[in-house]
């Protein structure tokens, strides 16, 4: 399973404004027991618009009645999808003797049936051991069959169900696939397993107590999956006994590719019985897709645009939309990249070359631009190396450990470039207000085939001092094959487009294609 565990913290301060629905409460009863509404309200094992509860198809509940042994009772089919319901006795724990017994003053009856379920009178009241599921099965826009605990207590068959839990209502957006998610709160809060239920006779609203033992995490499965929407939210229900995150909690959402992304806050928040902790809307960051490019900060720009027999990344090798407008510079065969001047976010720290591999291919020089000794070297690498971006052919490419491209893309090749830019458009300018050309390949250039922007991103210089020239001006784009004591590379200015070489250490862009 792949973990791609994204923070979204931004949701923190938000989960302070959380509503809270209440959920309506409904009366069942029947030897059938007849389920009536309670004040107009409802009450449900699936939840409608208006937070009802509703009776489904071969829903069961355990009902003690007027003693300690348990009889299983079943919705009669003609009641599903109504707030009130007719029961029938299945079976009996009394050796199937389903009548009522004379050791209580009550019936007790609890949703849903398990067969672990006990309950004994204590006092006035009644005590009903039970276990709250781990996993609970996602329903849309409402809690999954059997998630929602309701407990009566009545003289006769009559009786009026009241909820026992309440629940958190997530709402998520995204491209994603949920297939489950899973809520824990910071202080250990007990959330499932064991626990005790205290059904009073006087219409007190029942109490659950976790047992020490209960698990502090609960999931919801999504099965197969539930696809979210990027515009419209999509609700997650998870029932919940009623607690305090006092140090807040962590919601971990795993998609239908294994990947995990985390929401959290360390806010303190409350679920109540019978009523839903309503979360703010999230949108989830998108996962990356098989194709996409994925740049060195995490960003994903999506599929590379296909020309010919090459795809080709969406935007220059070391772009961001804020830092680095036009990508960054590197020198030829180096791992890192710099910026070009206090447009960038960051500028070069000037250092001679003729300097080893280990030493220029080392994180600790990531900002560094080597220039060359002298005209004769043309390199910033001594000895040099043809093979720092290639260690196949022109044909049959191979990447290497210097290559500053993202995982699944690599520098091009002289060959791919060459093919680049057969077409092209006129001078131009983009969207975002860069100066350059558009390139279309092997087809003549029109606006409707595919095509690939490449800003002209100037350069840095490679002799001493590493001086800047011509952004807005002139293109340089390196590729992957070396030439004498030179490299190949991609030019372009308002007036002329083609293939050329220069000196290793000169300071080019690169825009990598997909292995």
């Amino acid at each position: 399973m792949k973990k791609n565990i994204l923070s979204i913290l931004a949701i923190c301060a938000a989960l302070l404004g959380c509503q809270k629905n209440e959920i309506s409460e409904t009366r069942t009863s029947g030897v059938e027991l007849h389920a009536t509404i309670e004040d107009d309200a409802s009450t449900k094992t699936v939840m409608d618009a208006n937070n009802n509860i509703l009776w489904q198809e071969g829903d069961q509940i355990v009902a003690f009645m007027k003693s300690s042994y348990r009889h299983k009772y079943q919705l009669l089919s003609s009641y599903a999808g109504k707030a009130y319901a007719d029961f029938e006795p299945v079976s009996s724990g009394n050796g199937g003797n389903l009548s009522a017994g004379t050791e209580w003053d009550h019936n007790v009856a609890y949703y849903p049936y398990s067969e672990t379920v006990e309950c004994l009178k204590f006092g006035s009241n009644y005590v009903i051991d039970v276990v709250l599921p781990s996993e609970q099965t996602y329903a849309p826009e409402s809690f999954g069959n059997g998630s929602m605990a309701m407990v009566a207590v009545s003289e006769d068959n009559n009786i009026t169900f009241r909820n026992v839990l309440g629940g958190m209502k997530l709402q998520l957006k995204g491209t994603q696939t949920v297939t489950s998610i899973t809520l824990q709160g910071k202080n250990s809060e007990k959330l499932s397993g064991a626990a005790t239920v205290t059904a009073y006779t006087d219409e007190i609203k029942p109490a659950i107590t976790m047992a020490s033992d209960a698990s502090t995490s609960v999931t919801l499965n999504c099965g197969s999956g539930v696809q979210l929407n990027e515009t419209t939210a999509t609700e997650f229900i998870i029932a919940l006994p009623p607690v305090l995150f006092s140090q807040g909690f962590t919601v971990t959402i795993t998609d239908d590719a294994g990947n995990e992304q985390t929401i959290e806050t360390d806010k303190e928040n409350s679920v109540l019985r019978s009523s839903l902790l309503v979360m703010p809307e999230v949108t989830l960051d998108k996962v990356p897709q098989t194709g996409d490019y994925v740049d060195e900060y995490g960003i994903i720009h999506g599929p590379g645009v296909k020309i010919g027999e090459t795809v080709w990344a969406p935007v220059n090798c070391g772009y961001h939309a804020t830092d680095y407008k036009y990508g960054k510079l590197y020198q030829w065969g180096r791992k890192y990249g710099q910026g070009y001047d206090e447009n960038d976010a960051t500028t070069p720290t000037i250092e001679g070359g003729g300097i080893s591999a280990i030493i220029g291919q080392h994180k600790s020089k990531s900002n560094v631009f080597f220039t060359s000794l002298s005209r004769l070297n043309y390199d910033w690498l001594s000895p040099p190396d043809g093979n720092l971006w290639n260690s196949g052919t022109e044909d049959n490419p191979v990447k290497t450990e210097y290559d500053p491209c993202p995982e699944g893309w690599r520098v091009p090749t002289w060959l791919e470039l060459d093919e680049l830019n057969n077409n092209y458009s006129s001078w131009t300018t983009d969207d975002n207000g860069r100066s350059g050309r558009w390139f279309s390949g092997p087809n003549s250039y029109t606006a409707s085939v595919p095509q690939v922007f490449f800003p002209a991103a100037g350069y840095r210089y490679y002799s001493s001092g590493g001086l800047v020239s011509n952004r807005g001006d002139y293109g340089y784009y390196w590729s992957s094959r070396p030439y004498s004591s030179d490299a190949f590379s991609l030019y372009f200015n308002g007036s002329d487009v083609g293939m050329t070489s220069f000196c290793r250490a000169q300071g080019y862009s690169v825009r990598c294609v997909q292995e």
